[in-house]
């Protein structure tokens, strides 16, 4: 035989075993998890490692989820928390962190939460869940808004006594806006228990105000 048919001979099994020896691609998985515990990751930026355990879902109304009977635990990382970073200028798919109010802070998946979950493999070939999501952004304002002297309350108004903004309610013994016995607006120019605009013609010194 000669050296070139040799070799081409060589190359078609060179071809043949490659096509042969392909590697099966890694099956993708997707599966519904609840989220069991959390640790912030040591030197992140609000990054946290999640346990997992398996979830189903029942086959009828509510289809309340429930712990799977497999009680394997697993890893998991949300894909949401992953550019997560100190000298990134957003977190949480584009929250920018200038823009989060002072008490809020990034929030990891509460424990019990239920989640969709795929398998990824680490560069050191360790199955890790990731978990499909979007990281919340949740805190406190801190200082409530207060009836009596926050001018911001005013907005949602609760307390005829305090709050300007129920002026236009109903009269009452605190309503400036009405025209009754009792109702503050009617004594900007107190005659009697009237209303003064019945006085725009004085009609006797002793009851009408004007003509004093």
């Amino acid at each position: 035989m000669r050296s070139s048919d040799r070799q081409l001979r060589s190359s078609v099994l060179d071809i043949n075993r490659s096509g042969r020896d392909l590697r099966t691609p890694d099956p993708i998985q997707h599966k519904l998890m609840r989220v069991t515990g959390f640790s912030l990751i040591g030197g992140s930026y609000y990054r946290y490692l999640y346990t997992l355990r398996e979830a189903t879902m029942g086959g009828t109304s509510p289809y309340s989820p429930a712990l799977s009977v497999n009680a394997a635990s697993y890893t998991g990382l949300s894909v949401s928390e992953m550019s997560n970073s100190a000298t990134f200028d957003w977190v949480s798919y584009g929250v920018a962190k200038s823009n989060i109010p002072q008490g809020f802070l990034p929030k990891p998946i509460p424990i019990n939460t239920i989640v969709m979950a795929l398998p990824w493999w680490a560069s050191n070939g360790t199955c890790i869940y990731m978990i499909v999501n979007t990281q919340a952004i949740d805190g406190d304002c801190g200082t409530p808004l207060l009836a009596d002297d926050d001018y911001g309350a005013f907005l949602m108004p609760s307390d005829l006594i305090f709050e300007g903004g129920e002026l236009d309610a109903p009269e009452g013994d605190y309503d400036y806006g009405g025209i009754t016995f009792d109702d503050f607006g009617q004594f900007y120019d107190p005659v009697n228990q009237n209303d003064q605009q019945t006085y725009a013609n004085p009609v006797t010194a002793t009851t009408d105000y004007g003509t004093y």
